[in-house]
């Protein structure tokens, strides 16, 4: 006979199936395929173990909604922010730039909107934890408010809280990346302007190209543009990429207090 799981040991078991559940499907129309049969199933042909109703609720949670928030929050709170590979790739274009006159390093700034933004945009969307917390976004706005008079469950409460500390992270960690580049291009952003208001932009210019790709695919396609008129020489761009050139041009400029190229070493070498 199966001995019985203490009861944080089954619930770290539910949630953990439920996770990997919601993980293959994503979220439909709000959490109604994170079902607790579905889970029960899914453990017993994992491990064996048959789960009951009776085990779960009042013992666990007191309804399955309660449940499929935890789920939800479970992942939002495990969930990575910045891919390594775009601050890699960060790293190469900067190791490669021209930074001894001005116009080589807005070239260098140029290159690395068409190209590492695009990349973080295309891969995040294709990363399913990066899914899955645009989608609880959403997912949490359809929720209650907690000063509605229906109230709000404390799973959504926990949701809110995991999504704003993910959003915390991914901005701490966009932060760092801009700061690394400003230092090593001579670049500011334009008073009053503050670095963390150009995080902000960037990161929910890319969350929202990240939601509509699926549906928009011409947002990734590229646009091959002249570098200048006249010139038969050309540059590929994306829709993306002109959207971030059109955040950086109106809220950076070149920092006239730069020390030079001296000054900093480019990641990577």
């Amino acid at each position: 006979m199966t001995p019985r799981l203490k009861r944080e040991e089954l619930r770290e078991l539910l949630v953990q199936e439920g996770v990997a559940l919601l993980l293959e499907e994503g979220v439909q129309v709000g959490l109604g395929s994170i079902t607790f049969p579905r889970v029960f199933e899914r453990v017993e042909a994992a491990t064996g173990r048959r789960v009951t109703a009776a085990s779960v609720y009042e013992r666990l949670w007191a309804s399955q909604s309660d449940f499929q928030w935890e789920v939800l929050a479970e992942l939002v709170e495990g969930a990575s922010t910045l891919d390594d590979r775009t601050r890699r790739r960060v790293g190469v274009i900067l190791a490669g730039a021209d930074r001894s006159s001005e116009s080589g390093r807005l070239g260098c700034l140029r290159e690395l909107c068409q190209v590492v933004v695009q990349q973080h945009v295309i891969e995040g969307s294709n990363r399913d934890h990066y899914r899955i917390v645009l989608a609880a976004v959403a997912a949490v706005s359809a929720a209650d408010d907690p000063g509605d008079e229906a109230g709000s469950p404390l799973g959504v409460e926990r949701v809110r809280q995991a999504l704003s500390d993910y959003l915390e992270r991914d901005t701490e960690l966009l932060l760092d990346l801009y700061n690394e580049i400003g230092a090593t291009l001579g670049l500011r952003t334009r008073s009053p302007i503050e670095l963390r208001q150009f995080a902000l932009a960037v990161g929910a210019l890319g969350e929202g190209v990240a939601l509509r790709l699926k549906y928009f695919p011409e947002y990734a396609l590229p646009i091959v543009v002249p570098t200048s008129p006249g010139r038969d020489d050309v540059e590929m761009w994306s829709l993306v990429g002109f959207g971030v050139e059109a955040i950086v041009n109106a809220m950076i400029e070149v920092d006239p207090d730069w020390p030079g190229v001296e000054s900093g070493t480019p990641p990577g070498t």
